[in-house]
């Protein structure tokens, strides 16, 4: 089928707003931990060269998981601030791998020539069961 292109942003977006949505699990709450650390840890960096995060870093990451207009927000910031911060994109890039295995690249899909699929799950790790109800 070939090489197609993963959207960055739709996978960032996409992994904030589940962790959010997963924030009340221990899983989730831990995943939504490391991110607001992580955010942390970019506004206490640099953002330019002369310039210094002047937002106190605990109060920005203050983010209410249930709060969709602030978990959008948080997106933003996260998709700017990867721009401009390359130890922010490369702990992101980890960040989203953690999350279910998640990857940041190219997507592959192959089946060989005899197979038949009307209908293809592509699925990083999972981790348990999983059931289809069809």
């Amino acid at each position: 089928m070939g090489e197609q292109p993963v959207d960055i942003d739709a996978t960032v977006i996409q992994a904030v707003t589940t962790a959010a949505s997963a924030a009340g699990t221990a899983a989730g709450g831990k995943a939504w931990e490391s991110l607001q650390a992580m955010l942390t840890r970019a506004l206490k960096r640099r953002a330019t060269g002369a310039e210094v995060a002047t937002v106190e870093p605990a109060a920005a990451v203050q983010v209410d998981p249930g709060n969709e207009q602030q978990v959008r927000e948080l997106c933003g910031v996260l998709l700017e601030r990867r721009e401009q911060d390359p130890e922010l994109a490369a702990e992101l890039a980890g960040w989203l791998r953690a999350q279910g295995g998640t990857h940041i690249g190219r997507l592959t899909n192959s089946l060989n020539d005899k197979a038949r699929a009307d209908q293809v799950i592509q699925t990083g790790q999972i981790n348990g069961g999983i059931t289809f109800n069809m």
